[in-house]
């Protein structure tokens, strides 16, 4: 019984620990970079990203993965947490970095979070306004965002890591 308070009150323990850009080696992200003492550069397009976890969140759980660039948060793939059970490991595979309007090298935030229910049925929408419009104007990479501040109510950061992206 115990057991069960204490996780609850840890929660998941979250941590990104690998990305992936598409065609390319993957990158060990490392202590430095979750700590943000040492920039993790990446080129424009798709990634996959890879973590762990301490305790493996239910399924009822609302645990999103956001691209965050300025105040404007960019819904991505759903996180898979059953990618590898047998050593608590999560992936997304698909999260797109680089937007229309983004200069030659710009800090982007992957950020999981814990969302509440409101912001979960908003995030829903926006989800499928964004396929909606792809299909419509059939473009790679156009991604609805969602103004918010930088840490809204409902909003929990589990982990996060800044990325610098380039053209």
């Amino acid at each position: 019984m115990n057991q069960d308070f204490i996780d609850h009150q840890l929660g998941p323990g979250l941590m990104v620990t690998a990305i992936q850009p598409e065609g390319s080696e993957e990158i060990t992200v490392t202590e430095h970079h979750r700590a943000r003492r040492e920039a993790l550069e990446v080129g424009r397009g798709r990634i996959s990203v890879k973590g762990t976890y301490r305790v493996r969140p239910s399924r009822g759980e609302s645990i999103s993965m956001f691209v965050r660039f300025s105040h404007t948060y960019y819904p991505q793939a759903p996180i898979n947490f059953d990618f590898d059970h047998d050593n608590s490991l999560w992936r997304c595979p698909s999260v797109w970095l680089g937007y229309d309007g983004m200069g030659d090298r710009a800090d982007y935030e992957i950020i999981v979070a814990r969302l509440s229910d409101d912001l979960r049925v908003a995030t829903r929408h926006y989800s499928t306004v964004n396929r909606v419009m792809k299909n419509k104007y059939e473009r790679d990479g156009i991604w609805i965002g969602i103004e918010m501040d930088p840490e809204p109510p409902g909003f929990k950061r589990l982990a996060y890591l800044t990325l610098s992206v380039r053209k």
